[in-house]
């Protein structure tokens, strides 16, 4: 069976929610580098979430082993260990994501909320604060997100907002900076 094939069949298991199927046939392909964007963006998450916490490790290790360098998985580990409130496995993974993306809002935005629940105050202070010295776009759009949603100033869901956030511009980030008065006001 050719990839297009499998992809249609990957389509209605994931159709009639048959997520364990379909799972196994998206990470064959996604391996393949067959559809992978879609894959990713829509179709891991809602099969991940339904089946066992057993096979979401095994298919998760298996597409980190085929593909190590793919920051995105380790993100969707991270997502796995905390699904578990596995937070110091969510850590490690979340480590890993953002040493392959280190200017990716949300594993920076991940990797704080994972030090909160650890309570490990200090390493999320500090990571803040490297942040702010060596990735400040980052920095940027983390205390941007806080700000909205502590202070209730946003119409949009916290998801919507994120997402909105997340598109911003070097050119928006210095018009943000510009309007608070520069960096060391934040």
């Amino acid at each position: 069976m050719g990839k297009k094939q499998e992809y249609i069949q990957a389509e209605k298991y994931f159709e009639s929610k048959d997520y364990e199927n379909a799972l196994k046939i998206y990470v064959k392909l996604y391996n393949k580098d067959y559809q992978k964007e879609k894959i990713l963006s829509t179709r891991f998450a809602p099969c991940f979430a339904e089946i066992n916490n057993e096979n979401r490790l095994k298919y998760i290790n298996d597409l980190i082993d085929a593909n190590p360098s793919d920051s995105q998985l380790y993100y969707i580990e991270s997502d796995i260990y905390l699904l578990n409130d596995d937070y110091k496995n969510g850590l490690k993974s979340i480590n890993k994501a953002c040493t392959l993306d280190s200017d990716n809002f949300e594993y920076a935005y991940r990797k704080i909320q994972i030090y909160d629940r650890l309570d490990k105050t200090n390493e999320g202070e500090e990571y803040l604060k490297f942040l702010k010295k060596n990735h400040l776009n980052t920095y940027v759009k983390i205390y941007l997100f806080n700000y909205f949603i502590e202070n209730n100033d946003t119409n949009l869901s916290p998801e919507e907002l994120f997402v909105n956030i997340d598109r911003y511009t070097d050119k928006d980030i210095q018009l943000t900076l510009e309007e608070l008065g520069g960096i060391n006001n934040i």
